[in-house]
């Protein structure tokens, strides 16, 4: 019986943990086009935003947690938000657009490893 190959994926601490995981994730999630045909992957800043609504979860809190931590407006919070819904990474809360929540997978990620603890990730590739 031969052995699944595996990455060993070293991390100091969960933040570290969630920005290897949403670079993992950036590049096997479907790509999502803008108008002009031009691919929208995570911006560093997005990438930091995605990380705290991984690690504590998308609410208000967080939000001010955002504000605190980097230093940035709340209205470049927000703008950062509606890039992250047209992108894929967020949707809108069911009957209040206003509120957003991640994406089905990065909940499942959250619940996995944040949550759950879990440290294992499987990769399936597949050929078109």
């Amino acid at each position: 019986m031969s052995k699944i190959p595996y990455l060993e994926i070293t991390f100091q601490n969960e933040f570290e943990l969630i920005e290897k995981l949403l670079r993992i994730y950036d590049i096997s999630k479907p790509i999502v086009k803008d108008s002009n045909g031009k691919e929208l992957r995570l911006r560093n800043f997005e990438r930091d935003i995605l990380k705290y609504y991984i690690r504590y979860g998308y609410s208000k809190e967080t939000k001010n947690l955002i504000v605190e931590d980097t230093g940035k407006k709340l209205n470049a919070i927000v703008q950062t938000d509606f890039l992250l819904k047209e992108s894929g990474y967020l949707e809108d809360l069911e009957h209040n657009y206003r509120m957003k929540k991640l994406n089905s997978h990065l909940e499942k990620i959250r619940e996995d490893f944040i949550n759950k603890k879990n440290r294992v990730y499987g990769i399936y590739f597949k050929n078109k």
